[in-house]
C-alpha cells in the first residue's frame, strides 16, 4: 500500500524461491521485499536514475537466475545488477538523436548476456553482450524467452514461437481478437504455455493454455478465469511449480 493516493506501482518480480522480490514505486524508486511480498522497503542501493511510472509500460524489471536483475531506471536508461540489486551499472543504450522522449515499455533478458528492450514508440533493441552494445531488432510482439534460443512473442491477438533466438518466428497463432480477447501476458513452464488476456475494464478475463509445440492450424484452449477479488481491489496472477515457488508473474499486482 502506498503512502499517498498518487503513488503507483509497476513490475512486481520475484527471484526463484518466491521470497526475494522487487517492484517499482513512482515515489520511492525500486522497492525490495525479503518475505514474499508481505512487506516492502526501498532497496538499499538506489537505482542510478529514478524510474518513472507509465500506465502503458508493461514490465520494467527482468530477472535471470537467482542474482541478475535488469531494471528500467528512467525513460531511456537501463540499470543492471549481478548481485541481487546490491550494486548497479548503467547499460549503454544507443544515442536517441531522433527521439528525445523515447520511453522503455518492456525489459526482458533470457540470459545475463542476451536481452531486449522495447519502447512505447514501437521499436526494440537487442543485446548479446550484457548491455555493452545494442542493435535494432524487429519483434512481432512482446518477448518471453525460456532460454537464449526458445521463446515466444505475443501481440494483442497472436502468439509467435522461435527456436533460434528470434531470428525466425512461426506463423501467427490467433488466440485473441481486437475487442474482448486481447492478449496481455504469458509464461511457459516445462511443456505448457499460458497466456492471459481479456478486455480491460469489463472483467472478461481468460487464460489460454496450449502446448508450446506450435504448428500451423493448431489451436489453444481458452479456459475461463474465475477468482474472488480481494476487498482492496488488487489482484495478481502467478505460475507456481510443484513446490509452490513462483515461476513467473503473469500479471503483477494491479487494481
Amino acid at each position: 500500500k502506498g503512502n499517498s493516493e498518487n503513488e503507483q506501482f509497476s513490475s512486481v518480480k520475484f527471484l526463484p524461491g518466491g521470497k526475494l522480490g522487487f517492484a517499482i514505486s513512482s515515489e520511492k524508486g525500486l522497492l525490495r521485499s525479503e518475505n514474499g511480498g508481505a512487506t516492502w522497503v526501498p532497496n538499499k542501493a538506489p537505482l542510478p536514475q529514478n524510474p518513472r511510472i507509465f500506465i502503458a509500460a508493461k514490465a520494467q524489471i527482468s530477472i535471470v537466475g537467482d542474482s541478475f536483475i535488469a531494471v528500467a531506471a528512467g525513460p531511456y536508461a537501463l540499470a543492471l545488477s549481478e548481485d541481487r540489486a546490491t550494486s548497479w551499472t548503467l547499460a549503454k543504450l544507443p544515442e536517441q538523436a531522433n527521439n528525445p522522449n523515447k520511453i522503455i515499455n518492456r525489459v526482458y533478458f533470457a540470459t545475463k548476456k542476451h536481452g531486449w528492450v522495447s519502447f512505447l514508440q514501437g521499436d526494440s533493441l537487442e543485446t548479446a553482450d550484457g548491455g555493452k552494445t545494442w542493435t535494432p531488432f524487429t519483434l512481432p510482439g512482446d518477448p518471453f524467452f525460456q532460454d537464449a534460443s526458445n521463446g515466444w512473442a505475443i501481440s494483442s491477438t497472436d502468439l509467435f514461437k522461435t527456436t533460434n533466438g528470434g531470428l525466425n518466428w512461426s506463423a501467427p497463432l490467433r488466440l485473441g481478437d481486437s475487442s474482448h480477447h486481447s492478449l496481455h501476458s504469458m509464461a511457459a513452464f516445462k511443456d505448457q504455455a499460458y497466456i492471459v488476456g481479456g478486455a480491460e475494464g469489463t472483467g472478461e478475463s481468460f487464460i489460454a493454455c496450449l502446448n508450446p509445440e506450435l504448428s500451423k492450424g493448431s489451436e489453444g484452449k481458452i479456459v475461463p478465469l474465475d477468482f474472488e477479488m480481494p476487498a482492496d481491489g488488487f489482484a495478481s496472477i502467478q505460475i507456481l511449480n510443484e513446490n509452490g515457488d513462483v515461476v513467473q508473474d503473469l500479471i503483477p499486482s494491479q487494481r
